[in-house]
């Protein structure tokens, strides 16, 4: 709820957008393919006019994020994801299998090489875009941190994402699973935990420095 607004506060096309984004970081897909992935939620077939009104703004926002490859020998064409786009990863995306997750990570990393060498500035421009004192430097293990601030919500939840990340509960297990790394208890925690607890002491930082 603190990263993902989708049901409290941000429009169709943001939640459209977001999700295309994360599930061409996965990898490239057939324009089909990706249609798949897209929640259902997000389509209404209530009227031909509506499922009309769906297609093309599916067609506009993919449009939008990737970069179409056409067909190569008996290969299908497929979108593969924009450079500016890799900026909008989140590593907390709801709909993530363990493996995308970590197929993810892997594709940023060989994507963050292949771009510094392109443009050595890349990465510390879009963070001077996105915060005017960033104080994150660039990474070639986690995509930068979104703006939480910017994002939309409801005016009935505005205090939520405060609450949820002041509570002692949460920083709690967020100690929990950096010590139990630091101490090598390796049964006691996960790639997975780790990356979702930095994430969130991440996000308590931010938001801390917003009040």
């Amino acid at each position: 709820l603190v990263s993902d607004r989708s049901v409290i506060g941000e429009n169709v096309e943001v939640t459209l957008r977001r999700s295309i984004v994360h599930w061409l970081a996965v990898q490239d897909f057939t324009y089909s393919q990706i249609q798949e992935k897209i929640s259902g939620s997000l389509f209404s077939s209530a009227s031909p006019n509506t499922e009309l009104d769906d297609q093309e703004r599916f067609q506009q926002c993919l449009e939008l994020v990737s970069t179409f490859r056409a067909p190569a020998g008996s290969s299908l064409g497929r979108y593969t994801l924009k450079d500016e786009c890799w900026h909008e990863i989140d590593l907390l995306f709801l709909h993530w299998s363990r493996q995308e997750r970590q197929k993810v990570l892997a594709n940023y990393g060989s994507f963050y090489e292949f771009k510094v060498k392109q443009d050595p500035d890349f990465f510390s421009n879009a963070l001077k875009n996105r915060f005017s004192e960033s104080t994150y430097p660039p990474s070639s293990h986690f995509p930068p941190p979104k703006d939480l601030s910017a994002e939309p919500i409801y005016r009935a939840f505005r205090k939520l994402p405060e609450n949820m990340l002041s509570s002692r509960t949460l920083h709690w297990v967020v100690f929990s699973v950096l010590y139990n790394t630091l101490v090598g208890a390796n049964n006691r925690t996960s790639d997975t935990l780790i990356h979702t607890a930095l994430r969130l002491l991440e996000m308590c930082v931010q938001f801390s420095n917003n009040l």
